[in-house]
């Protein structure tokens, strides 16, 4: 889900480096780059992102100021289910180990810069080459060593900007960064050394230890806003549901004792992505809770229909913790959007306002799993392959390509999952049985929509693949 990052044979600008990780405006993890006597390198990664631990390692020797041997050392996934990765290359021959994966080997020369996760205080080599003074956009090929594959990148510089570091001004360089389709913002420092990389649509940045200030929000200085000067204390508790299942939850919030309005965020895709500590620095308590069934929490997973009542006990539960004022308000896009609506039909007093964004609607019958009442395979399964696998959630299977599209053709209509997902999904053997709004007890509730009065902010996109959910729940209000 997450970018990959470059290094190559460039020796650092100092013995030692250190680079934060920053996702979602909160720290999660660094990266340490040394540099020895002889040239040789070693860059250490540690971070806890999206709900997963990742620990990663890079060696790097040289000879004659070339790289002549290389090895990197991971491993990612959950405290319970890591996953771990191998690669080394000796000069001549790369050999890959992954868990699960027969070991592959090759003979392979490098030909250009290396493009690794976690590493950014490699990226020196990259801002290096950069023509700064030509406001063109330059081509650049970076080598993947995972998929044995080089990859194009683009970078068009477009200007300067000031910086007080350590009571100093300097000057940073910027620069558009395009690596495949995801747009990025690359920067470097005086002497052309690697100094920040800020992917927007990931939330993700990497900056140089020193550099905070250099992918600052202009508009978080606005006295209009609340800014992020609390410390915060995180919690995680199991939050009991009416019918005993425990949903696993992080609690951020300030570190001074006292009540404070709630800000709620639910999801199925792991509540280590949709976690804010900002939201606590500016005096709110941030809360992020894996729906019935998915990421920590106990339970069956069938979508939609647990998060009315999921939705209810989860306020509720909030409303009688010592630290909630009385005052909640949620916050989420795509199903994060959908849980909102969910829980505002019951109209828990404590709830005061929702911003659901990209929301499907009320009702199965309209967009998922049933597009105005056609059963809509391709979209659904799709989906059912990010929430429904025999792993769990895997938001890295978002992106995968689909696969054949004779998989549509397969019959019974229940063996499609199994043709297209390569397993069996049981949400999906429950939805080809439920024909109808009357077998969707808990997501049928379209018509109480137009019967809350909550403040509502409705975020879409004209052409998302939840539009409709969006336009639907605008006009019931209306």
């Amino acid at each position: 889900m997450f970018v990959s990052l470059l290094f190559s044979s460039a020796v650092a600008i100092a013995d030692v480096e250190k680079f934060s990780v920053v996702y979602n405006g909160n720290l999660a993890g660094q990266s340490v780059l040394t540099t020895n006597s002889d040239g040789s390198q070693k860059s250490v990664a540690k971070v806890k992102l999206a709900g997963m631990d990742i620990v990663s390692t890079v060696n790097l020797s040289y000879k004659a100021g070339k790289l002549s041997g290389f090895s990197l050392t991971e491993s990612s996934g959950t405290p319970a289910k890591m996953t771990d990765l191998k690669i080394v290359w000796d000069g001549k021959k790369a050999t890959f180990n992954a868990t699960g994966q027969p070991e592959k080997s090759a003979d392979f020369q490098f030909k250009t810069p290396i493009l690794l996760t976690w590493h950014p205080g490699l990226l020196s080599d990259l801002t290096k080459i950069i023509e700064w003074s030509k406001r063109t956009k330059q081509n650049h090929a970076l080598f993947t060593p995972q998929g044995f594959a080089d990859l194009p990148v683009t970078t068009t510089p477009k200007g300067t900007k000031s910086l007080i570091i350590n009571g100093s001004t300097v000057e940073v360089k910027l620069a558009d960064f395009e690596l495949a389709t995801l747009k990025c913002e690359l920067v470097a420092g005086p002497k052309n050394e690697f100094v920040g990389w800020n992917v927007p649509a990931q939330k993700l940045s990497f900056i140089r230890e020193g550099y905070d200030a250099v992918f600052a929000d202009p508009i978080a200085k606005f006295p209009e806003l609340s800014q992020m000067t609390l410390e915060t204390v995180t919690s995680e508790v199991d939050v009991p549901m009416r019918d005993g299942v425990t949903l696993r939850t992080t609690i951020i919030r300030p570190k001074k004792e006292g009540k404070y309005p709630v800000i709620l965020n639910r999801t199925p895709y792991l509540r280590g992505t949709i976690t804010d500590g900002s939201y606590a620095r500016r005096g709110y308590v941030s809360i992020a809770q894996d729906v019935r069934g998915t990421g920590e929490s106990k339970g069956d997973f069938d979508p939609m229909i647990a998060e009315r009542a999921d939705g209810y006990d989860t306020l509720d539960w909030i409303s009688k913790q010592t630290w909630c004022d009385g005052n909640v308000g949620m916050i989420g896009g795509s199903y994060g959007g959908f849980v909102q609506w969910a829980a505002a039909v019951d109209k828990h007093p404590v709830l005061k306002c929702i911003i659901p964004q990209v929301s499907p609607p009320g009702s199965a019958m309209w967009n998922l799993p049933y597009e105005n009442g056609t059963l809509q395979l391709l979209s659904g399964l799709w989906w059912l392959r990010i929430v429904d696998g025999p792993k769990g959630s895997d938001l890295g299977s978002a992106a995968a390509p689909v696969g054949s599209m004779k998989s549509f053709y397969e019959l019974p209509l229940s063996k499609v999952d199994d043709s297209m997902l390569g397993f069996n999904s049981k949400t999906f053997e429950k939805w080809i049985r439920r024909e109808g709004n009357g077998f969707w007890k808990g997501w049928d509730f379209e018509k109480e929509i137009g019967e809350t009065t909550l403040p509502t902010l409705h975020i879409s996109g004209w052409f998302d693949g939840d539009a409709i959910g969006t336009k639907r729940n605008w006009q019931l209000r209306r």
